[in-house]
């Protein structure tokens, strides 16, 4: 199993990758061939929060882990595994993946819904999304 630990996932991807995956990956699910469960979450007292976001597409399935508390602890892993075997292949650990996941399907909303001759556009989110989504929007391709 490979393990990616501290590795901003736009060092593993390009932008224009990422989007490409996210945007076949909505794709599969649109058309029955991808699985996913709304996101659940567990609320403990002391404010901790624990997020799970599984899903499966293209022969992998997995999951996207995450820890909060009160955005000053933050945490996240993914972890994917092979449909065929059940083997563990990947697991990435505080990469931004999260961020870029964001970033990506805003990306591809403003690419199908935005009017072609928009020439201003507003970003709505808060730090490390907001920055995703900014440089996802700005692309000259979209």
């Amino acid at each position: 199993m490979l393990f990616i630990k501290n590795t901003p996932v736009d060092q593993i991807l390009s932008v224009v990758e990422m989007i490409e995956a996210i945007e076949e990956a909505l794709k599969e699910l649109r058309l029955g061939r991808g699985f996913d469960l709304p996101r659940r979450r567990i609320h403990h007292p002391n404010r901790m929060i624990f997020g799970l976001l599984p899903g499966s597409v293209h022969g992998l399935m997995g999951t996207y882990l995450q820890t909060d508390l009160d955005r000053r602890l933050h945490n996240e892993t993914v972890i994917l595994y092979s449909v065929e075997t059940g083997e563990p292949l990947i697991l990435f650990q505080n990469c931004s993946i999260n961020e870029a996941r964001t970033g990506a399907a805003g990306g591809i909303g403003a690419k199908y819904l935005a009017r072609k001759d928009s020439q201003a556009a507003a970003v709505l989110g808060s730090q490390a999304h907001a920055v995703m989504h900014f440089k996802q929007r700005t692309r000259s391709d979209l």
